[in-house]
């Protein structure tokens, strides 16, 4: 068995596990020089660990359990008055949401062509469908694939998409009855799809995609962090559904709040993640130079610029020649492009509720190799 076979079969899991999968393989295929190599590297990864024990101990220690006191008899005060959560149309009305959607909808030029095959996580009520319709993004021949984890959800749309759809273009006031009426008849018919991106049953993934390619535009759009299984995910499932020059865009938190007991933990194993990529020589050093701070500083909380690495990562082909390379909007003449450019590569944004967190928008375009000047 070669090495870049056994290279393979590692796969592009966090440090550790793809360092025992590469042990493993090499076991298998006695190649004792790679199970010597991936033990040195097993120690390096644990001993960093170690090292960044103290600051992790402090983000994972169980929280102490206070002794109930006594009831005490209060006079009774008025309570102020809290501002409801926001629900999730609401979320999806907000401006700076609105606003993201423009970015999103933006190909490699900054222009908004029509997609023939669209792969969204919408919501329930479809206003970012019918924005996606305002910008020109989707039109009469766009089939829409709707993902979503919510059971109830994935049932209103099958029942009555196409009324959650007028009322929402409605809003809009950009169609009229006439108009609307033609395109809802003529769209392909939307595939749904109940199941979370990322989740798997045993080897199964809840979304697979099955019997689906050719998908020209992407958005997943995340409330939370994105996690190792999304890039997993993206690089099992969704890269090898994509048309030869897709676009995918990715939503998620561009940091993480240091009260939540995962944050530390996540972003430690995505700096391991990509310290073994730069050993691999598989990031540029102009990239490296820009996110030394999130990546050498324990203490950052930010993850946009080891995200933006990860989901690189996930999408793209070991066969370039054939399948093509995924670049960010900057990369027009070499694949080899320097820090993010906000509004090019990247979109962030917070919305206007109350303790939200900071989110970033990832953009990626598929290109086919030479097309592009390559370093």
């Amino acid at each position: 068995m070669k090495k870049s076979e056994i290279q393979k079969l590692a796969g592009t899991k966090a440090p550790i596990t793809r360092a025992l999968n590469k042990a493993i393989a090499a076991n298998k295929a006695n190649e004792f020089d790679v199970i010597i190599e991936s033990a040195k590297k097993l120690t390096e990864y644990a001993q960093r660990i170690l090292d960044q024990w103290p600051q992790l101990k402090s983000a994972t220690k169980p929280k102490k359990v206070k002794a109930k006191a006594p009831k005490v008899e209060a006079p009774k005060v008025k309570a102020p008055k809290v501002r409801a959560k926001a629900k999730p149309n609401d979320i999806y009305k907000d401006e700076k949401k609105r606003e993201n959607r423009l970015f999103v909808a933006q190909n490699f030029d900054a222009k908004i062509e029509p997609v023939e095959k669209a792969l969204i996580m919408p919501a329930e009520g479809l206003q970012d469908i019918a924005q996606f319709f305002k910008l020109g993004l989707f039109n009469k021949n766009t089939q829409l694939i709707c993902v979503d984890r919510s059971k109830k959800v994935v049932e209103g749309w099958k029942e009555n998409f196409g009324g959650k759809l007028r009322l929402a273009l409605h809003d809009h006031r950009v169609f009229d009855i006439e108009e609307m009426s033609e395109m809802m008849a003529e769209m392909p018919d939307p595939i749904y799809i109940h199941g979370e991106i990322g989740a798997k049953q045993g080897v199964h993934w809840d979304v697979d995609l099955s019997g689906i390619d050719g998908i020209d535009f992407a958005w997943l759009d995340f409330t939370g962090h994105i996690s190792e299984a999304i890039t997993d995910w993206i690089e099992a499932v969704l890269k090898w559904k994509t048309s030869s020059f897709a676009m995918v865009n990715v939503t998620g938190m561009a940091e993480y709040k240091a009260i939540h007991d995962w944050a530390k933990p996540a972003l430690m194993n995505k700096r391991e993640t990509v310290r073994f990529l730069m050993e691999e020589n598989q990031i540029h050093q102009s990239e490296i130079l820009a996110m030394m701070a999130a990546l050498d500083n324990p203490d950052s909380m930010d993850a946009k610029d080891l995200d933006n690495i990860l989901i690189r990562q996930a999408l793209e082909f070991d066969n370039k020649g054939s399948h093509g390379i995924w670049v960010r909007r900057s990369q027009d003449h070499s694949i080899d492009a320097e820090a993010l450019s906000e509004n090019v590569d990247i979109a962030s944004y917070r919305r206007k509720a109350s303790g939200a967190c900071r989110m970033v928008t990832h953009k990626f375009i598929r290109s086919q190799k030479g097309f592009l000047n390559e370093t």
